[in-house]
């Protein structure tokens, strides 16, 4: 231990930092002669109290080459690389040499330069970076690789200073710390009061005994009125101390006679006669008025202000001056003895906090915020909103006067004179009993109705505690616990406290806690309303944002497997699916291969089972029930996952999330495009499909982002369980949105479903438009009203068998593109076959999910204007040319191809984000009848869902079978799409679901495009009737059969029965 400790550094920087010799010895050994530095050191502690100086101090007297670097002062990642390999020249002598190195413009870029000029000069350092932690916010990464740039440039080391409370989440064990904790209050005053007492360059006579003596209690004085932070940061302390010692003991460096009878000055007589320095609203009013608004005051200063007041003093005080007008301050005997600002607002938020239920804080004060209060730190009302109404005492007693139990009188119309009349019902019997409360909802008042009087620290300051100490002091308040941060209460009454407001220009109004309950109750009254109070457009935005929500579930589920396979912690936990851990065998790799695929493609499988069991309980349960039922399953599973500790728990939960989320995605469509217009239809599923990219975009990055926590098993079971997150929203608001208005007269709620379609219109029940609507979907059920299971596979005149193939061909093509080979596996991909690590495969990944999700926001503003056909058309091409490309890049398997290959990458991402990724939500939907339409849907999508499970469950077989030739049969199966959608597939852009209906019953398998070409349109691009429905073919059919059978509906309607009974009569 001696010769780890030479003598100087006990004698030289002990001697410095008197207070850190705990971590001084700790430099020592760690940094000396005998043994090599630690590759990387970091030094922590929540406050600035020389951790930068003790240690430059320890490595100058260790003679350790060192250069620090304050990452503060970088604006960006690459100001901070160039400024390491400037200090870093700097430090060798070297910096005329800048030039002749290469441009930093990534960690990898700085580790060349620092090899060369370490090979120029032999040398080894240590590279200080002081303030870390200010890169964690938007430099993780960065962060992450300065941690190991040791292992890149083996003759530097680091030495990392942070202000956090712990060391730096890093990404792997080993690494010392050393903990500078904040100076105790012995530490902090005794560094202070040991330094020389300041005292002024001029000639003075002070006349003060022991100024030593002063200044140690001064310091000690200063310590406890900084209760916030100041006291704990030690350069901001010795600051302040410096700044306000001067003026506190200039009354007896200026020669002033001391109070009374007393010689001299001492402690007491200064402490009473600077009393005003420190009898302020706490640290931050101290610090704003003395530290930061004022010049700083020193001794030449005061002299200089002393002198000019002698110079100019009158003779005789001004008459003018006398007889100014001062501002009336409340009289003692008037009313409550006058407290402190910050007091008075402790003792209302006391008040709230007695007399309101816990239960309303939210609707008190919620709402209130830094915008509520003015530049004086006062609070002003926003009308119906604050429990307070700021207004000056003036002004108050100008415009309205104030009756003796503090409330608000004045002419007033019967509103006011209501909630008068009720105050004393509402305090008395609700409010009346002060009741306990705990220090931390107070102090959440508090922030509430004072933001920037509280600093925004964990726990309850000292300075509350020191107030609340004094208030009940005064009586004011009561404790009813004696340990710290027990119950409290107040022990006033209201008019003591109105009036202690008003005084300081604070009024509580009566009738704004009245207006408050009020409030909920309109609240809660408007909660019961129908569909949460929204209409139109409005509600028609919930739908689409709930449906929309539901497909960023489903993206997310798709992405957020791919992402954990080549995580070492998900690995170690299941072995069994590891196809890349060295010493197995062939054969054994490719069992390990499989494994991996029925892990991953095992939520594909439940997923078909949920889009089955669809078929069934689709139409008994309704559109809402069913999202309900199918999201409630899904967060069973999502536990099953997240808690998995073995592989088979694992699958089941990839199968029970499938369940609910094929259950989901065989109702949402179909639930959005009932609810909607034609002309906004497309676009908003289009959204929902950008939506899906959304979540794979959110799964690839928490993957990248927890990937620096592995080997931890958080890194892969948080994403497993973040899927919850979007669960819980569908749950609350799913039952509280309309119900599809075709499901409700296909059962026979015409009352229902009528209310449902005015709502959604934003029109009255009575409108023509709503009776139209409501008479062509009650029509085309009582045409369809015989089906079943079996009519999913007849050629009639509806042709249904003819629609399902094409939704469910539709639905086939999208998964057999092969999008699935990416979205599941792109970080498997990128690093087995274009050749990245696995952090750069993580990273680019997350860049391919955000691109996906850019690329997918171009369908949604062309799928209106250019039309279904079209977008599937082009992006099939290319997509085609995109595996063409990619199957030759993967072939070569040299560096530029796997550039290349990682471009097409991008590519085929774009090409079916624009015309499949949505399309196929839309497109089956769109073209089968209502009839059939949930058994017919739930049907295309188990083809979704089959075709997914193939393409997943082959993808890890295929590569390591076949290599490069997988991406060729994909490009061939792209290739035969383009002819299929071209002869076969209709438009269905700007249709109503009955048009197409209209158009099927007229075409036939080859003719149903030129059909739907000729077909004129009963909607506009903007969603206006072109033709009304009494005129259109259906219509006139509708009534035939209706006169027939007489089952047409128009009753619930209420108005146009006559009309409809016209129509009837005349079809007959």
């Amino acid at each position: 231990m001696g010769t780890l400790l030479p003598p100087e550094i006990l004698d030289t920087v002990l001697q410095q930092f008197p207070c850190r010799q705990r971590q001084i010895y700790e430099l020592a050994i760690l940094y000396n002669d005998g043994f090599p530095p630690p590759s990387t050191l970091v030094a922590y502690g929540i406050e600035p109290t020389h951790k930068l100086d003790v240690i430059t101090a320890v490595l100058g007297v260790r003679q350790v080459r060192h250069a620090i670097v304050r990452c503060a002062e970088c604006v960006s990642p690459r100001h901070l690389l160039n400024k390491i390999f400037t200090a870093c020249l700097t430090l060798l002598g070297r910096q005329d040499e800048a030039d002749e190195y290469d441009r930093i413009d990534s960690v990898n870029a700085l580790a060349i330069n620092l090899e060369r000029l370490f090979r120029k000069q032999e040398a080894s350092i240590v590279l200080v970076l002081d303030q870390l932690d200010s890169l964690m916010s938007g430099s993780q990464m960065l962060v992450a690789a300065l941690v190991r740039f040791p292992d890149m440039v083996p003759s530097m080391s680091l030495l990392l200073t942070t202000a956090s409370p712990t060391p730096l989440p890093l990404s792997h064990s080993g690494i010392p710390c050393i903990h500078f904790p904040p100076y105790t209050r012995l530490e902090a005053v005794r560094l202070i009061a040991q330094q020389d007492v300041p005292l002024p360059s001029f000639e003075h006579d002070c006349n003060i005994d022991s100024l030593q003596r002063t200044w140690q209690s001064f310091v000690v004085t200063v310590y406890d009125s900084l209760a916030g932070p100041t006291s704990a940061s030690f350069p901001r302390f010795e600051e302040i101390c410096h700044k306000l010692w001067p003026r506190f003991i200039w009354p007896a460096l200026s020669g002033q006679a001391p109070p009374g009878r007393c010689a001299k000055w001492d402690y007491g007589l200064l402490l009473v006669k600077n009393r005003m320095l420190f009898q302020t609203e706490g640290e931050e009013e101290l610090v704003d008025k003395l530290h930061r608004r004022s010049r700083p005051l020193t001794f030449d200063t005061l002299h200089a202000q002393t002198v000019d007041e002698v110079a100019t003093a009158p003779s005789t005080p001004s008459k003018r001056r006398l007889s100014a007008p001062r501002p009336t301050q409340p009289s003692q005997s008037a009313g409550p003895p006058m407290l402190k600002h910050f007091s008075t607002i402790l003792l209302l938020s006391a008040y709230l906090a007695s007399h309101t239920p816990p239960k309303q804080d939210i609707i008190l004060f919620s709402r209130l915020s830094s915008a509520s209060t003015t530049k004086s730190g006062k609070i002003r009302r926003t009308p119906k909103k604050s429990p307070f109404k700021s207004q000056s005492r003036a002004a108050a007693a100008a415009t309205t006067p104030t009756r003796s139990d503090g409330g608000t009188g004045g002419q007033g119309g019967w509103r006011e004179q209501k909630m008068a009349a009720r105050t004393k019902n509402v305090f008395d019997v609700k409010f009346g009993a002060p009741k306990a409360f705990a220090m931390e909802r107070l102090l959440a008042i508090v922030r509430a109705i004072h933001p920037d009087g509280v600093a925004r620290t964990k726990g309850v300051s000292d300075r509350i505690y020191r107030e609340m100490g004094e208030l009940q002091r005064l009586r004011l308040v009561t404790c009813l616990d004696d340990e710290r941060g027990g119950r409290w209460r107040i022990n006033v009454g209201r008019e003591w406290v109105v009036d202690l407001a008003q005084a300081h220009g604070l009024t509580v109004t009566e009738w704004e806690m009245e207006e408050i309950s009020l409030h909920l109750f309109n609240m809660m009254i408007s909660m019961k309303q129908p569909f949460l109070g929204l209409q139109g457009t409005r509600l028609q935005i919930a739908v689409g944002v709930l449906a929309g929500l539901d497909f960023l579930l489903f993206g997310y589920d798709q992405g957020v497997t791919g992402g954990l396979l080549t995580l070492d912690s998900f690995r170690k936990q299941f072995p069994t699916i590891d196809a890349k851990a060295p010493n197995i065998s062939q054969a054994q790799a490719s069992t390990r291969s499989t494994y991996q695929g029925i892990s991953v493609a095992s939520y594909n499988l439940g997923c078909f089972l949920g889009a089955v069991a669809c078929i069934w309980v689709g139409n008994p349960l309704g559109r809402r029930r069913a999202i309900f039922v199918g999201t409630s399953i899904m967060i069973v599973g999502a536990i099953l996952q997240a808690a998995s500790y073995h592989l088979p728990l694992f699958i089941v939960g990839r199968i029970v999330t499938g369940i609910g989320n094929g259950l989901n995605t065989s109702t949402v469509p179909t639930w959005q495009s009932e609810c909607s217009r034609s002309h906004r239809r497309g676009q908003l599923v289009m959204i929902e499909g950008a939506l899906i990219t959304c979540g794979i975009m959110i799964a690839y990055w928490i993957d990248f982002a927890l990937y620096f926590t592995d080997p931890h098993p958080v890194s892969w079971r948080f994403p497993l369980a973040f899927q919850i997150v979007f669960c819980l929203p569908i749950l609350a608001f799913v039952m509280h949105l309309p119900e599809s208005p075709r499901w409700l007269i296909l059962k026979g709620l015409d009352e229902e479903a009528v209310s449902v379609l005015a709502a959604l219109n934003g029109q009255p029940r009575e409108s023509e438009f709503v009776r139209d609507e409501f008479q062509a979907i009650a029509d085309t059920v009582l045409e369809e009203s015989k089906g079943s299971f079996r009519d999913l596979f007849t050629m009639g005149e509806n042709k249904h068998f003819h629609r399902v193939v094409l939704g469910y061909v539709n639905q086939m093509f999208q998964q057999i593109s092969g999008i699935n080979l990416i979205t599941y596996y792109i970080p498997n991909v990128l690093e087995n076959q274009v050749g990245l690590s696995s952090f750069n495969a993580k990273l680019i990944a997350a860049c391919n999910g955000t691109e996906y999700f850019i690329a997918s926001w171009i369908a949604v503003f062309t799928i209106e204007k250019i039309g279904r056909r079209k977008l599937m058309l082009w992006g099939v091409v290319g997509m085609s040319i995109c595996m063409a490309i990619l199957a030759g890049t993967d072939s070569i398997g040299s560096t530029k191809s796997g550039i290349a290959e990682t471009i097409f990458l991008f590519m085929f991402n774009t090409c079916f984000a624009v015309g499949w990724l949505g399309m196929t939500w839309l497109y089956p939907a769109e073209i089968v009848p209502l009839k059939i339409r949930a058994p017919a849907n739930a049907l295309s999508t188990t083809g979704n869902w089959i075709w997914n499970f193939m393409v997943v469950m082959i993808t890890p077989v295929a590569f390591s079978s076949i290599k490069y030739h997988t991406y060729t049969i994909f490009a061939v199966i792209n290739a035969a799409i383009f002819p299929i959608v071209y002869f076969f597939y209709p438009e269905t852009a700007y249709r109503s679901l009955e048009e197409m209906d209209a158009i099927f019953q007229k075409s036939t398998v080859w003719t149903v495009v030129k059909v739907a070409d000729r077909e004129p349109h009963r909607f506009d691009k903007h969603g206006k009737a072109l033709v009304k429905y009494e005129e259109t073919e259906q219509a006139r059919r509708a009534s035939v059969v209706a006169a027939a059978t007489g089952r047409r509906r128009s009753s619930a309607l209420g108005v146009g029965s006559e009309k409809a009974d016209a129509h009837q009569a005349a079809a007959v």
